[in-house]
């Protein structure tokens, strides 16, 4: 009988999802149970966006707003602790507060495809983390302030993960689990890169840093706008280049080398994660050619040429598209 169930439950699955919801599952983290109910208000996404914006705007009211460069969304208080759910701009975080001290943990959802649903709820029950959500199609990066060519493409989605599992951290180096399996990171050890930095603490956790000259072209792209940012608030790269992985930046940046790395970030394509500027090209030994994209409608040409009093930078050409 069970596995009449199992046969019956893959076939519904392949059926009846589209390709697109297939793959949207595929990059929820395997921690998690997904049910998908038809108990749900039929929204479009203007309109949930809409509600978010006034739910944001009553916490600040109601000063539930807490955190620097973060959202609250959800919010519990369990015994003499306080439970948030945030997003930093980008991911989904649970946020635990206890005597003024906090804990974060990743939650592995992303806001650009997954729109995680605010109210004033328990969200913890019985050891339970309960969050309603809804996949959305669209590319958060490139769309406009209001997500005007967003849709939803799955709603009625009901995620549910011990609190005990996300809080677990084999290696106690600050992230959780969860988030050392997102993207690669070893879980099992505190600097996953052997670099003698632990990884909260390094700029580059995924690979020991070098000192050759694509290293340099990159760092001054990447450092450009450089400002310091919170040890939770990072940027991340998808590349194939072993050049880019190597690289000393000045702010926390997450590279995953397609190549090589095992995390489920690997697998996740979005476009908001390919890198902001082409390959470099090789002229001679002493001169480099790239092409940086500030924005979707920029494109800028520069020439690296090292000489004996260093680097010169030029640009020889731009384009607005």
């Amino acid at each position: 009988m069970k596995k009449f169930q199992i046969i019956l439950g893959t076939l519904f699955f392949h059926f009846f999802f589209s390709q697109e919801v297939k793959d949207y599952i595929s990059y929820i983290p395997k921690d998690y149970k997904i049910k998908f109910t038809n108990n749900y208000v039929q929204d479009d996404f203007i309109t949930l966006k809409r509600n978010l914006n006034i739910f944001l705007i009553k916490n600040i009211e109601n000063g539930n707003f807490g955190f620097k460069n973060e959202y609250i969304l959800l919010y519990q208080k369990i015994s003499d602790k306080q439970y948030y759910i945030c997003s930093n701009g980008e991911y989904y975080w649970l946020v635990e507060k206890y005597k003024n001290i906090k804990k974060h943990y990743f939650l592995g959802l992303q806001r650009s495809y997954c729109f995680l649903k605010p109210n004033k709820k328990d969200f913890i029950k019985d050891g339970i983390i309960q969050l309603d959500i809804v996949f959305l199609s669209g590319n958060l990066m490139v769309s406009s302030s209001e997500f005007d060519d967003f849709k939803i493409v799955k709603n009625g989605i009901k995620l549910s993960i011990k609190l005990a599992d996300v809080k677990v951290d084999t290696d106690k180096d600050g992230y959780n689990d969860i988030f050392e399996d997102y993207y690669g990171l070893n879980r099992l050890s505190k600097d996953s890169d052997g670099d003698g930095i632990d990884d909260l603490k390094d700029k580059n956790p995924l690979y020991k840093s070098s000192n050759v000259d694509y290293q340099y072209i990159y760092e001054d792209i990447l450092n450009k706008d450089f400002s310091e940012n919170e040890i939770y608030n990072y940027d991340t790269i998808k590349s194939y280049d072993e050049n880019l992985c190597t690289i000393n930046p000045k702010k926390k940046i997450i590279i995953v080398n397609l190549k090589t790395n095992t995390g489920l970030m690997a697998k996740i394509y979005l476009a908001r994660y390919d890198k902001p500027f082409s390959e470099i090209k090789k002229i001679d030994n002493s001169v480099f050619h790239i092409w940086v994209y500030p924005n979707i409608s920029e494109k800028i040409q520069y020439e690296y040429k090292k000489t004996n009093k260093g680097w010169e930078k030029n640009i020889l050409n731009a384009f607005i598209i």
